[in-house]
């Protein structure tokens, strides 16, 4: 219906009957905008907005006219992330490597690159391991007392893509 802003009626020929105001219609739950963060479980915005972080930097890193992100553009998120160097995760950029070509066999299958799910995945068993202070032969993620998949995808891209902590 147009109305302009203050609810008046917005075009020159007068409404049809179908167009006619109806003076009950302010009470209109469904008109009610929705508070989400306060309607949404505990964590699930922050997951919500961690997946849009990640989305836009899968993008970024993907180049243009790709849909899979390769393991050297992987490679250089994690530089970036600083966990490649001394005192970092990866002492290294061959032991960054290494232990990537193994994750990436499992995260994609073979396959060239790795697909937005596959990423988020490949993404929260890092972070879960930077949660850990772990690093390249630390135990894995299925240890009891080991941080969720959730917990690592929100640290690593609350950390390393957008720079909060």
């Amino acid at each position: 219906i147009p109305l302009d802003d203050n609810g008046d009626w917005a075009l020159a020929a007068p409404p049809t009957r179908a167009e006619t105001v109806r003076l009950d219609a302010a009470g209109v739950p469904a008109l009610d905008p929705l508070e989400f963060d306060g309607l949404a479980a505990a964590g699930v915005s922050e997951y919500a907005r961690a997946h849009l972080e990640a989305y836009r930097c899968w993008m970024r890193y993907c180049g243009q006219g790709q849909d899979t992100l390769g393991q050297v553009q992987m490679l250089k998120l994690m530089e970036r992330m600083c966990l490649v160097g001394p005192g970092a995760m990866f002492p290294d950029r061959i032991s960054a490597q290494l232990w990537l070509s193994k994750e990436w066999r499992e995260a994609c299958g073979g396959a060239f690159g790795l697909s937005l799910p596959q990423f988020v995945a490949l993404t929260g068993r890092i972070g879960c391991r930077m949660l850990r202070g772990a690093g390249l032969h630390q135990p894995e993620d299925s240890e009891a007392g080991a941080p969720s998949h959730a917990a690592g995808f929100i640290h690593f891209v609350s950390v390393g893509i957008t720079g909060r902590e």
